[in-house]
């Protein structure tokens, strides 16, 4: 858990879980959770646009605070990866797929089923920080 966010209460993790268990696929504001989830913040900007002042979001990254874009971690097999890894470093895991649903299992947690691999994987290594604190997953 090394970037779990300690404001990010577990009820809020088991809530995203579930969504990602839900979703039929790739899901930009399920992104932006996850993005949340890890360590990533987002912040407001007061920026001077055409003489007019607007205010603009920026998500900064974990670790260094720089500015960065949210990847589409439920989009890319090597984003949903990052994901795992950034939550546990030492992690191993494995997936399968078949027919219209995909399972991933990360180190000795239980298996978890979504719609695509990178969902799987996401939901397997949110539900490890669960486990970890000693509340069972959804």
């Amino acid at each position: 858990m090394k970037y779990m966010k300690a404001l990010f209460v577990q009820e809020t993790i088991g809530e995203l879980i579930l969504d990602l268990q839900h979703a039929k696929g790739p899901d930009r504001a399920l992104d932006l959770r996850i993005a949340t989830a890890i360590g990533y913040e987002r912040t407001t900007m007061i920026v001077d646009k055409g003489g007019s002042k607007q205010r603009k979001v920026v998500w900064l990254s974990p670790g260094t605070k720089s500015r960065a874009a949210v990847p589409p971690f439920t989009a890319r097999f090597d984003l949903a990866l990052r994901v795992a890894k950034t939550i546990d470093p030492n992690c191993a895991g494995a997936f399968t797929w078949g027919g219209t649903f995909c399972t991933a299992k990360i180190n000795d947690g239980p298996r978890f089923s979504a719609a695509t691999p990178m969902l799987a994987i996401i939901i397997a290594a949110l539900s490890a920080t669960l486990m970890d604190a000693g509340k069972p997953p959804h």
